[in-house]
Order: C-alpha cells, then sequence, then structure tokens
C-alpha cells in the first residue's frame, strides 16, 4: 500500500455543549484513512480492534474498497468512548466500559514499530500517526525510517507527561524531531507546549523545528510551515456553516490529508488547501466521511486550484 494510518479505533457517544447525545460514531483515527481516502484508497489502517469491529466500521470499509488486512484483533471490544464537549474545542472523554479513559491501555498505547514494518513496503511514500512519542519509540521510529528510507512520516503531536505528570515542554519536544518529517499541530497544544498564545511567535518557534509543520487554527484554517515560510489557508465550507454538522475528527482527517497532499508533490499552500478541504468533507455529517468516489476526488483537486490561485492573487 502506498499510505499507511495508524492508531486506536475509538467509536463515540458525544454528548454536545447543548446537551444533545448521539451514540454509535465512528472514530478515533479511522479519521486518518478517511483523509487520506479524499486522495487514494491506496491505504491501510493499522489499529487495534475487537471483534464487534465490523458492527460499526465494515459498511463504511466496503463502500470505501478499503482493505482490513491492517486490522489487529486484539481486544475483546473495539474501544468505545464517551465524548463531552467542553467549549472552546477543549472535550473530555472516558471509556464506557471501565471507570476512566486509560490513554495508556492496550487498545490506545502505540502500535510497536516492528509490527508496524509488515504493512510498509518499498514504495510505501507516507505513513500517518499520532501518538505521545517518548524516547524509546522515538528511537524505534528513527530506526524504521533507517530501514525504509523513502518514507515520509507524519507525526501528529500528543501532549507527552512523564512519569511524574509532567508535561514536556519545547526543550524536549524538539528532541524527538528526527522522528518524523512533517508535524501537525494545533494552535492550543503550541500554547501549552511553548507557553505562548500569540500566533505569529507560535509560528516562528514553529519553524525551529526546521521541517515541515502543518499548524491547525480551528475554525480559521491552516498554515503550512516550510523551509523559513508560512502559508496560510482560510478554512472551507462545501454548504453554509450553520448546515455543517460535527467538527468531531476534522484535526486527524485534514492530517492525513496534508500528508497525502504533501508525499503527492503539491506545494505548501496546495498541501494546506487539501487538508481544509478533507475538513470540510469531514464536518458534513457525524463521523467521516461515508462515500469517497473518484468524482469527489477530481472535484476536491479543481477546487484546490481555483482556491490557490484565489489567495496567490
Amino acid at each position: 500500500m502506498k499510505y499507511v494510518a495508524v492508531g486506536p479505533t475509538i467509536t463515540n457517544r458525544i454528548i454536545f455543549e447543548d446537551g444533545r447525545i448521539i451514540s454509535d460514531i465512528m472514530g478515533g483515527d479511522v479519521f486518518y484513512l478517511s483523509g487520506i481516502r479524499l486522495g487514494t484508497k491506496d491505504c491501510i489502517y493499522v489499529s487495534y480492534v475487537g471483534g464487534d469491529f465490523e458492527d460499526f466500521y465494515g459498511e463504511w470499509f466496503d463502500a470505501n474498497g478499503l482493505s482490513r488486512e491492517g486490522l489487529i484483533f486484539k481486544l475483546n471490544k473495539t474501544n468505545y468512548n464517551e465524548l463531552v464537549y467542553l467549549g472552546q474545542g477543549r472535550y473530555k472523554e472516558h471509556s464506557i466500559y471501565t471507570p476512566d479513559y486509560d490513554p495508556l491501555g492496550i487498545g490506545f498505547s502505540a502500535i510497536p514499530t516492528e509490527c508496524l514494518a509488515k504493512y510498509i513496503k518499498d514504495d510505501t511514500k507516507g505513513l500517518c500517526i499520532g501518538t505521545r512519542m517518548t524516547k524509546s519509540y522515538h528511537d524505534d521510529m528513527v530506526e524504521l525510517k533507517e530501514k525504509f528510507p523513502n518514507l515520509i512520516v507524519m507525526w501528529e503531536y500528543y501532549p507527552y507527561f512523564d512519569d511524574n505528570g509532567v508535561m514536556q515542554k519545547a526543550e524536549e519536544f524538539f528532541k524527538f524531531k528526527d522522528a518524523f518529517d512533517i508535524l501537525s499541530i494545533n494552535h492550543h497544544e503550541c500554547r501549552e507546549l511553548f507557553e505562548i498564545d500569540d500566533e505569529a511567535e507560535i509560528i516562528e518557534e514553529l519553524k525551529k523545528v526546521g521541517k515541515p509543520v502543518y499548524f491547525r487554527v480551528g475554525k480559521r484554517g491552516a498554515y503550512f510551515i516550510d523551509k523559513g515560510e508560512h502559508h496560510f489557508a482560510p478554512s472551507i465550507h462545501l454548504k453554509p456553516a450553520e448546515e455543517e454538522v460535527d467538527p468531531t475528527g476534522c484535526g486527524n482527517t485534514s492530517t492525513a490529508a496534508a500528508m497525502w497532499a504533501y508525499c503527492e508533490g503539491y506545494d505548501a499552500l496546495s498541501t494546506c488547501i487539501w487538508g481544509n478541504l478533507a475538513a470540510a468533507h469531514n464536518v458534513l455529517q457525524y463521523g467521516p466521511y461515508p462515500h469517497f468516489t473518484e468524482e469527489t476526488k477530481l472535484k476536491a483537486i479543481k477546487k484546490m486550484g481555483e482556491i490557490a490561485e484565489n489567495l496567490k492573487g
């Protein structure tokens, strides 16, 4: 497969700020797969799942012609969380099966790189992964990248806390950059990581990474930072904003889509726009976009070109 998406599968029961509740919504890093699928179905999803996976995800996999080869049936039940929105992009979540949400439980743990290597070939272009980066996982990822030198790794940042519960700050973060080729991170995460709030200052800090960065700024859109320059693309609406349904998973979806565009050779601005286009499809319904077709892709490519031309003036 040309692209690999990796991470936990999490079905959601969502509780909105206004008290509305919806259940059995596909989620977790299936959104990575959705973001890649906008561009190609030549992709595989590697995830720990349970015997009930087909109940929630089977129809969507079939509709989009997706392989199940990477599914690792290691859980009694596929992860299922209650997700409570708190406003301003914040949320809390916990498993419906255990009293507390445990991100270090087996269903949420990082899949070992020696396992990932089974699904990566010499012609695999991109790997999209979101995990808490530790020293040991960093070393394993560096070894994986050495084994597959043509592989582009997109890492979606997750905060990492040490054994004393202290979150890593920028000094520790920069030590991990050899493990990835592109970074995806949002404004809230940057604010906590760098302990600054000003967007322009954050962009300057991200330039110090020395690698491409997909910097997401919520409803406003995103930046793509590369080679000391930054390019902004505003969010995209395929329907009037009031008709959009649910933003859950837009960060994951846009992250993987941006990776695909970058790997396919699109420039920084177009890569940023493509990520935003994936999010625009994702927000139209609960869960990932239901059915990607070649027409979906061609329309998106045309729109990407039109938007890029307008932004470049």
